[in-house]
């Protein structure tokens, strides 16, 4: 479901959305007015149109299916698009399935270059957001114009809302935050890109696939711009636009999501871990309210809209931040990846504090079956699942079959983790010297060829159900002799002990 020409008419709409392709759309109108009401001829000028200006919209993410894969309600998110290259690469770095990286290779690759051919027009590497980019952040004087009957009828709605609003006819850069303007570059958005091409460089580099270079050059441009243009030595800010000059300084509690989809897929960091973990902080100190919860954003030194009503967004652009606004609202399923993002950081004691607070929160109101979003019943708040790996610093590398182990919380150390299809058991009685013991539970096998601890300096011994296994020591990693493969109730120690 990739947007492509035969994907009518949803690509002739977004196709239409650029100024540029409109223009010649309406000059054709002019010269024949029935290109309109014959399919064939609407599909045929679009298709000229977009070969003219190369505004192509190809490549576009739909945002949800209702009751049918056939039923998409809309492609206005630029945000999906790397978010879909970071779920399909989850499911290949978990598993190591080679195979099925293969069989979507193309469709990932037509994100890749859709997502750089439509928004990154000034060639900073990053996404660039465009007007009107949510769904409240339009005309106020379009919206007041219909409230007081001054535009009725058809032209009190969306007709006039998106003609004074622009220069987009149609959205084509709303985020999941959807009543949150983003315009030019922005720190959410901008971290998931990297952090997608970067994943998607890895992949290629072992599964010598096309494109490994480029992408890597492609993800370095991309961190390059966002530390650049967005970090202000503390955080990284929600968006600047380099056409206009505007900035938005709001601290937004997501703005390093990308990262975080690094720590899930075992990959290293992205961005310098000093900026990652700056930016956390401010998150907290920032954002985070007991028995409110985490705010999704925030503005420093500016009142928030529930505490005096609606107010102006202090960036230049004119848009209220309404009371209850979702940028004043905290969501659990950005505060459970937060907290996990925090534990996995090394902020255990912020982490914690705030999965406390939605514990005693859903559990206070009756609501632990619930936790509110956008809407009831999301599926986002399922990140909490990411929260025992966090904890037990645990990540599996399928491709290279290597567990990581460092459990956050100290030693001793007991818990689970959740690994490809597994259910993990982890002991930890200490580095060096010290016994880490992992307990297949239940699941799938699990094959492992490596095991990254905290090794450095130390001997080591492996043990399998007390069978001894061949390992050489480098660095952190214990490599073992040959593969094994754990089964529900097998048990796998690792023994490390000081040279001499």
């Amino acid at each position: 479901h990739i947007l492509r020409p035969d994907k009518h008419y949803w690509y002739e709409l977004f196709a239409l959305a650029y100024p540029e392709n409109m223009s010649l759309y309406r000059e054709m109108l002019r010269r024949d007015p029935s290109i309109q009401n014959y399919p064939e001829r609407l599909s045929a000028a679009i298709a000229e149109i977009v070969k003219r200006t190369g505004k192509d919209p190809t490549g576009r993410v739909p945002h949800s299916f209702r009751a049918s894969f056939d039923l998409i309600d809309t492609y206005d998110r630029n945000d999906l698009m790397p978010e879909l290259l970071l779920l399909a690469l989850l499911a290949y770095y978990a598993t190591g399935d080679g195979e099925f990286l293969r069989s979507i290779w193309g469709d990932l690759m037509t994100v890749v270059e859709g997502t750089r051919r439509q928004h990154d027009s000034l060639g900073t590497g990053l996404i660039e957001h465009y007007m009107p980019s949510d769904y409240e952040g339009m005309s106020r004087v379009a919206a007041e114009a219909s409230a007081k009957g001054l535009l009725p009828g058809l032209y009190g709605g969306n007709v006039a809302r998106v003609l004074f609003s622009g220069p987009m006819y149609v959205m084509n850069s709303v985020n999941t935050f959807d009543t949150f303007s983003l315009l030019g570059v922005a720190s959410f958005t901008g971290d998931l890109w990297a952090a997608s091409l970067k994943a998607m460089a890895e992949a290629a580099r072992r599964e010598g696939l096309e494109g490994a270079e480029a992408l890597r050059g492609y993800s370095e441009r991309a961190y390059d711009s966002l530390v650049k243009i967005l970090w202000n030595g503390s955080y990284f800010d929600d968006w600047y636009d380099p056409v206009s000059g505007l900035r938005d300084k709001a601290v937004l509690s997501a703005q390093l999501t990308g990262e975080w989809y690094l720590r899930l897929l075992g990959l290293g960091p992205g961005l310098d871990q000093d900026k990652v973990r700056s930016a956390l902080r401010e998150v907290y100190a920032r954002n985070f309210r007991r028995w409110e919860g985490l705010l999704n954003g925030t503005y420093p030194g500016s009142p928030r809209p529930s505490m005096v009503g609606d107010v102006e967004e202090p960036n230049g652009t004119g848009i209220l931040n309404r009371v209850g606004s979702q940028a004043d609202t905290p969501w659990t399923g950005v505060e459970f990846g937060v907290a996990s993002q925090m534990i996995y950081e090394g902020l255990v004691k912020e982490g914690l504090e705030l999965l406390r607070s939605i514990h005693d929160r859903y559990a206070s109101w009756g609501l632990y079956f619930n936790h509110l979003e956008c809407d009831g019943h999301y599926s986002r708040p399922l990140a909490a699942l990411t929260i025992p790996n966090a904890i037990a610093g645990v990540a599996y590398d399928g491709v290279a079959k290597e567990l990581t182990i460092s459990p956050r919380l100290g030693s001793p150390f007991r818990g689970p983790a959740l690994v490809s299809g597994s259910l993990l058991s982890i002991e930890s009685a200490g580095p060096c010297p010290g016994v880490i013991t992992v307990r297949h539970v239940d699941g799938l096998p699990l094959t492992l060829t490596s095991i990254r601890v905290d090794a450095r300096g130390c001997l080591a011994r492996v043990k399998v159900n007390g069978a001894e296994v061949n390992v050489t020591v480098e660095g952190d990693r214990v490599k073992l002799g040959e593969a094994i493969k754990l089964r529900p109730g097998d048990v796998l120690e690792v023994s490390l002990s000081t040279t001499g």
